[in-house]
């Protein structure tokens, strides 16, 4: 596969490789593409509140606010 990055996206991996934390071009993609793929997993995990009379009483959960948190975060 080939890809063809913008000069701002090939100016990002630029600034990547001079921190010496990436050897190569690729290193940083993969780095990237490994983050996307983290956020979309995360972005599926949805909480609920446990259903009536299942036992669980722990309502210091506000569940509505770690929604919203999540959705801002992405």
């Amino acid at each position: 596969m080939s890809i063809h990055l913008t000069p701002e996206q090939e100016a990002l991996v630029q600034v990547q490789l001079q921190t010496g934390q990436f050897q190569t071009a690729e290193e940083v993609i993969q780095a990237a593409l490994q983050l996307l793929a983290t956020q979309t997993s995360t972005k599926r995990l949805r909480i609920t509140p446990a259903p009536q009379g299942s036992g669980y009483t722990d309502t210091s959960i506000n569940h509505d606010r770690v929604l919203a948190n999540l959705d801002a975060e992405s």
